[in-house]
């Protein structure tokens, strides 16, 4: 990510992430663990685990469509 600014990667991080918490988003496939995402709770877990839980965020009622955030 390029910035102008210190740290503004990590507040647009936390913007999407409560955009996404009230589309009723329950999985954000981070992919790699970093000491960076950890900082923001992200956590490993099994290809079994991750199975489930992406099911189970594909069939949650999330947001559909085009994204419009919320001000």
């Amino acid at each position: 990510m390029f910035t102008r600014k210190s740290n503004a990667s990590k507040v647009a991080f936390v913007f999407l992430v409560q955009q996404l918490a009230k589309w009723n988003f329950t999985l954000i496939d981070c992919q790699i663990t970093t000491a960076h995402l950890k900082s923001f709770g992200a956590r490993e877990m099994s290809r079994n685990a991750f199975k489930v839980k992406l099911l189970e965020a594909l069939n949650n009622n999330g947001k559909k469509n085009r994204w419009k955030f919320d001000m």
